[in-house]
């Protein structure tokens, strides 16, 4: 996949782009594609608490590879463990391609151009090595080599 070196405009808003799965939410009862249960994920304390500091100062965006199926259950699980949040961007349902080509692609196409990207949160490899290099500072909330 080729990237194309991200230059922000410090003129936009800043933002945050954080990871959901492995991230803010920990899955210990449900498949990875069980997203109807969604709801029963665990809170990562450590990542609310990074971005409850945040979220005065920048925008949160929430960027995930859930499919958009259970966006509703994804908005009510934010609101129900508190977790500040100004954007929510899901893949769309049926799209089978890797994490970090849907995460880019929504960056490239509903990001760069509105945000001044100061940093993301993600768990997940291959993701993190895109953000990186793009140029965005990446902060890996967990090992992710899956």
């Amino acid at each position: 996949m080729v990237v194309e070196r991200y230059e922000p405009d410090p003129r936009l808003p800043e933002a945050v782009i954080v990871d959901f799965d492995g991230t803010l939410a920990h899955m210990d009862r449900r498949g990875p594609y069980e997203f109807h249960r969604v709801g029963e994920d665990r809170v990562d304390p450590a990542v609310k608490r990074l971005v409850s500091l945040l979220a005065p100062s920048v925008k949160i965006v929430v960027l995930t590879g859930r499919d958009d199926s259970c966006e509703a259950e994804s908005r009510a699980w934010l609101a129900d463990n508190e977790v500040p949040f100004d954007e929510l961007h899901m893949r769309a349902a049926g799209d089978r391609r890797s994490d970090a080509r849907v995460k880019f692609e929504i960056f490239d196409t509903r990001l760069r151009s509105r945000f001044h990207v100061i940093a993301a949160i993600d768990d997940r490899n291959s993701v993190v090595e895109m953000w990186r290099r793009l140029g965005i500072k990446c902060l890996q909330a967990q090992d992710g080599d899956f």
